[in-house]
């Protein structure tokens, strides 16, 4: 790794008329430290021995904070009043920096054409390092270099085409609000399920079934409108979409019956969690997991997810509501 962070001195130091202290540097390297993030600059090599500084600060897919620069040289000539401080801003296209006569600007041009200098000329490199140095090239021209191309081709067709785009954004499919919009759509048909409060991310429902069964015990302050003290619970994320059985909080004593029945049926109430005194899931299925809902057709996904909740309606809900009222016929409160 040193031998790489060498690279960045000798092109920095190219552009400078200090070059002798980059021979003296890479000289005797032998105290040559590296930090990452000291003071929030992203790489600072130290020669103690040479009494020389070089920071880079490296900008890919953002640019630097108003006053970023100036702080972080006051900082350095504070910290090393004695050395010979060598600052460089390292983008992928060379931008220059806010103060281009404080920070040497460098390109991943600049590394690709150094690193290709040394494997080709540098003869008693050790194998592992050509490989890392292959390697490192490989991906600076695959995707840093391309990735900005791309973003500049994107930002003219964005800026000449503003308007429909934006309209185009505004309206775009959204596969969370379609998931959303199915699931309820399949509730609201179904007449043995009662829709309780939702939202984007949230779906609620009961069955007329379990209502019946704990009317009278609708005193929840602290959840949904209805008071419900159990409800099962669609969580529409981004990155996952999970249905829960979900025990409120509520009268202590019928939780703690709710949970005990739950706990005594494992085999369908699946990962169970301990009681609280708030909030407790007693039953979790999952309908989406963050790969399917980045990886599939969005069509696709929307009949996936559909079916496995269509299923469990069919299926599983039948059993969660038997075992709930049976467990309430064997010990009544």
């Amino acid at each position: 790794m040193k031998k790489f962070l060498h690279i960045y001195v000798d092109i920095t130091l190219n552009e400078l008329d200090n070059f002798n202290y980059l021979e003296l540097l890479i000289a005797d390297n032998s105290d040559l430290k590296v930090r990452r993030e000291w003071e929030h600059i992203d790489l600072l090599l130290i020669s103690e021995t040479n009494k020389i500084i070089v920071a880079i600060e490296n900008k890919v897919y953002s640019t630097e904070s108003e006053g970023q620069l100036e702080r972080y040289t006051q900082v350095l000539n504070h910290e090393f009043e004695n050395y010979q401080v060598f600052k460089v801003y390292l983008t992928p296209e060379g931008d220059l920096s806010s103060i281009p006569d404080e920070w040497v600007n460098m390109s991943y041009a600049d590394i690709i054409h150094a690193i290709d200098s040394i494997l080709q000329n540098d003869l008693s490199l050790d194998s592992k390092v050509k490989d890392f140095l292959s390697q490192y090239l490989d991906i600076l021209r695959r995707h840093i270099l391309t990735d900005t191309k791309l973003e500049k081709i994107c930002r003219e067709i964005y800026f000449k085409h503003k308007d429909a785009l934006d309209l185009i954004y505004e309206y775009k499919p959204d596969i969370n609000s379609d998931i959303n919009h199915e699931l309820t759509e399949i509730i609201k048909e179904n007449e043995h399920i009662i829709m309780d409060d939702c939202n984007k991310s949230y779906i609620r429902f009961t069955t007329n079934t379990l209502d019946d069964l704990l009317k009278e015990y609708q005193t929840v302050q602290r959840w949904t409108s209805t008071q419900r003290p159990l409800l099962f619970e669609i969580k529409n994320f981004p990155n996952r979409v999970n249905l829960h059985l979900e025990l409120g909080p509520g009268e202590t004593e019928l939780r703690e019956k709710i949970h005990h029945i739950t706990s005594e049926n494992s085999r369908i109430f699946r990962n169970q969690r301990k009681l609280s005194q708030s909030f407790t899931n007693l039953y979790t299925k999952n309908l989406a997991t963050n790969n399917e809902l980045n990886g599939e057709d969005h069509h696709n996904l929307i009949s996936f997810v559909t079916d496995k909740f269509v299923k469990f309606i069919e299926n599983e809900l039948p059993r969660i509501e038997e075992k709930i009222i049976n467990g309430f016929k064997d010990d009544t409160l």
